[in-house]
């Protein structure tokens, strides 16, 4: 994975955790890394339409996954930590209120 990926995966995470702790540990959220350059994984390019690797909200209900978003506005703020988390977090925010 390249530098961009790992760092991408790092602001997700740090993003996460900085603004939504209650719901990290309530379990309503939680953040998995997958790489999708491992065979098992594979089809995840296929199933959320990547054309290169990004951040995806998806959510599942009785273990059935009913919507998700690709958030590939990440690659564009990648080098930027605040703007990244100006980017990711509103829309986590949004996410979790239209549920």
């Amino acid at each position: 994975r390249c530098r961009t990926c790992k760092t991408i995966e790092a602001y997700t995470r740090e993003a996460l955790q900085t603004a939504f702790p209650q719901d990290i540990q309530s379990g309503l959220l939680e953040f998995m890394s997958v790489n999708i350059d491992n065979a098992e994984n594979s089809h995840f390019v296929t199933d959320y339409q990547l054309v290169t690797r990004s951040v995806v909200i998806a959510e599942f209900v009785d273990g059935k996954q009913v919507r998700w978003k690709r958030l590939d506005g990440v690659w564009n703020v990648a080098g930027n930590k605040d703007a990244f988390f100006a980017y990711v977090q509103p829309e986590v925010r949004a996410w979790l209120r239209s549920n």
